[in-house]
């Protein structure tokens, strides 16, 4: 998708590995010096639950297919740091809005987005999955 829609995410991959640590490091320009990027680290899920196997602290964001978890569910990492989900709604009267995903904390100073794929893909570009009949 990145590829086919440079713009479908506001971060840049410059390195996937997804043997060990973390899946992927990008670059995003910072708010405070447009001429310079900041390095950041993502992971990839199939599905995000209440149990995560790396640290937040370093994480700027996870993309997963889905989640079963709810508004104001709990997520604690792998050394036992606990996030609280906080879903806000797509507000329909802003074309580039979607369904957000946060794990808020209430000690550290930065916040984790969770991109949805199957929610995030349908608000950005209109596309839809369903299961296959049998």
């Amino acid at each position: 998708m990145k590829i086919l829609r440079p713009q479908l995410f506001d971060f840049k991959i410059i390195d996937y590995d997804t043997s060990i640590g973390y899946d992927l490091l990008v670059t995003q320009d910072t708010a405070l010096d447009l001429n310079q990027a900041s390095m950041k680290f993502i992971e990839m899920k199939y599905e995000l639950k209440r149990s995560f196997n790396h640290s937040f602290g370093k994480l700027a964001a996870i993309i997963c297919w889905d989640t079963k978890l709810a508004n104001d569910d709990g997520v604690k990492d792998a050394i036992g740091e606990e996030r609280i989900l906080k879903i806000t709604a797509k507000d329909n009267s802003d074309p580039n809005s979607y369904k957000k995903y946060m794990l808020v904390s209430n000690t550290s100073p930065h916040n984790i987005e969770v991109f949805v794929l199957k929610d995030y893909l349908k608000d950005k570009l209109g596309l839809e999955f369903r299961p296959r009949a049998m």
